[in-house]
């Protein structure tokens, strides 16, 4: 559910979100007893909690900070921790499996992405006016010509598209039992609508997850996924036109604007890193913004290159202490046995990573849920790898008799 950074409490999405928080304490408060993997994320939650009050009153004490965008970036961070810990929460009571979660975030992306698509369509053939209809909706887009009459657009639930491929593609490893044909149907609409976000990285990222998928396949079946892989992008691109594709290829990469968009990156780290001089160990605080390079005057402390935000923001020490959840999510996908499966989850987990010195899609609600299907391809492992059950189980017993 698209929306921009000022939707407001009462919009469908805070509303779901906040009953959706509003259940889960109902839920946790009628246990009687709490066990060692409740505790655990209690714990947990407790402690980054604690962390971002402390880094809210090192910005409060900067007096340049202002308490709008000090607020705005803690809601950002806590709304992006708190879609892995209730679906962890969830997991261990048995109320939901990891196969239902990918299943739901799958689903849920591509109706969105068919509603984007035919949202464009409409447009094109002169039925509805598409700008008209998402400025009266309140949803926020990036917008720029991709070839004529056509223009990119792309939300904040456009980042997960292409990360959602690669789970797509191996559902049958992760137990979802999804029909073939919304695979090809899933395949050919996000392929669009990433296509019309027109974003470098998104593509990048598209292209990147099939790959990968490629790389665990079989020989046969590998040929079979060539084939059917290049006669969907054969088809779309006799669809779209060969010279608009061409066109479209210079506008987003040897054009003036791209040049230009690449230098204002350069602009912000500069301006960031002169920043973070200031305070190398503890940063600005929450909220914490160059002086010299504003990017966005209603969210102060928004950069395209997140990661060296960050370290203006929260220092060293702080910037430390928030990659910790994150190395843990990627030592547990590394984790032995390291199959050709868990290479490529590992890769594409890197890749979001890395998303961060390019865009500011580290922390949201899209990105706690990316979180949420890493964490929860690891929990799946675990419980199907029958080599694992006998090792946990032996665990056990050795810890009980001795």
């Amino acid at each position: 559910m698209p929306s921009d950074a000022h939707h407001g409490i009462l919009t469908p999405k805070s509303l779901t979100f906040l009953a959706s928080m509003f259940f889960a304490g109902i839920f946790a408060l009628k246990q009687h007893r709490f066990h060692e993997k409740q505790l655990r994320i209690f714990s947990f939650a407790l402690f980054f909690l604690s962390f971002l009050i402390i880094w809210l009153l090192i910005g409060l004490d900067n007096d340049t900070n202002k308490m709008s965008s000090q607020l705005d970036q803690m809601k950002l961070f806590i709304i992006t921790f708190i879609p892995p810990l209730l679906t962890l929460f969830y997991l261990h009571e048995r109320q939901i499996n990891a196969q239902s979660v990918f299943k739901i975030v799958i689903y849920s992306n591509f109706i969105y992405c068919t509603g984007k698509v035919v949202l464009v369509f409409l447009h094109l053939f002169g039925i509805i006016d598409i700008w008209n209809f998402l400025h009266d909706s309140g949803i926020l887009i990036q917008s720029m010509t991709i070839f004529e009459g056509v223009q990119r657009l792309q939300s904040s639930v456009d980042i997960s598209t292409p990360f959602l491929l690669l789970f797509l593609l191996q559902s049958d490893r992760l137990g979802l039992k999804i029909s073939k044909r919304f695979k090809y149907t899933y395949i050919v609409i996000s392929l669009i609508s990433n296509f019309l976000t027109f974003s470098r990285f998104l593509l990048f990222i598209y292209a990147l997850s099939i790959c990968l998928h490629l790389f665990t396949l079989t020989l046969p079946r590998l040929v079979r996924a060539l084939t059917v892989i290049t006669t969907i992008i054969t088809f779309l691109i006799l669809f779209i036109g060969v010279d608009n594709v061409a066109t479209s290829i210079h506008h987003r990469f040897t054009s003036i604007d791209n040049f230009l968009s690449d230098q204002t990156r350069f602009e912000q780290v500069d301006a960031l890193l002169r920043e973070s001089e200031k305070s190398p160990y503890l940063g600005q605080g929450l909220g914490g913004y160059a002086k010299d390079y504003i990017r966005d005057r209603n969210n102060l402390h928004s950069y395209e290159v997140q990661w060296v935000a960050f370290l203006m923001q929260f220092g060293i020490v702080g910037l430390t202490i928030l990659i910790l959840p994150l190395a843990f999510i990627f030592i547990k996908l590394a984790a032995p046995p390291f199959t050709r499966e868990r290479f490529a989850y590992c890769i594409l987990f890197v890749f979001w990573l890395l998303s961060g010195f390019t865009n500011p899609f580290l922390i949201s609600l899209q990105s706690g849920i990316i979180y949420t299907l890493f964490i929860l391809t690891d929990v799946h492992r675990k419980r199907s790898d029958p080599h694992l059950m006998t090792a946990k189980k032996a665990k056990k017993t050795r810890s009980f008799f001795c």
